[in-house]
């Protein structure tokens, strides 16, 4: 009888141990994935190709994050490079990082962001 209370008393510590260790590594991935997510904007191009090179492209919500980061850090440096031969791209250039610095700020705290043309690319890129 004193065996089986042991036994079932140990049981019941390693239950809380493990059940600790989950919520725990829950915890630190979504704080990882808050991370990538939010780095796809805020360095745009390089973040994402290394996000969609590696096994964190197994997440469909953080692949989708690093298209959209990825597309719109090619148009904001087409566009800035096409507009710096005019004055307005020297303004354009520091207008999109703060843009995009938004974005990682909106997607680090769990906001959705929809921007019209570029949401509807990077949907259709994740498979």
């Amino acid at each position: 009888m004193a065996d089986e209370k042991i036994v079932k008393k140990a049981a019941a510590e390693v239950k809380k141990e493990t059940t600790a260790e989950v919520k725990k590594a829950a915890a630190t991935g979504n704080k990882d994935f808050k991370l990538w997510a939010a780095l796809c904007y805020a360095i745009p191009i390089l973040v994402p190709i290394i996000v969609l090179a590696t096994e964190k492209k197994e997440d469909k919500k953080l692949q989708f994050h690093a298209w959209e980061g990825l597309i719109l850090g090619v148009a904001w440096w087409v566009v800035s490079f096409v507009l710096s031969f005019v004055v307005i791209g020297l303004v354009c250039f520091p207008v999109g990082w703060l843009g995009l610095l938004y974005l990682a700020y909106k997607v680090y705290n769990g906001e959705e962001t929809v921007i019209p043309t570029v949401t509807e690319m990077a949907k259709k890129q994740v498979k």
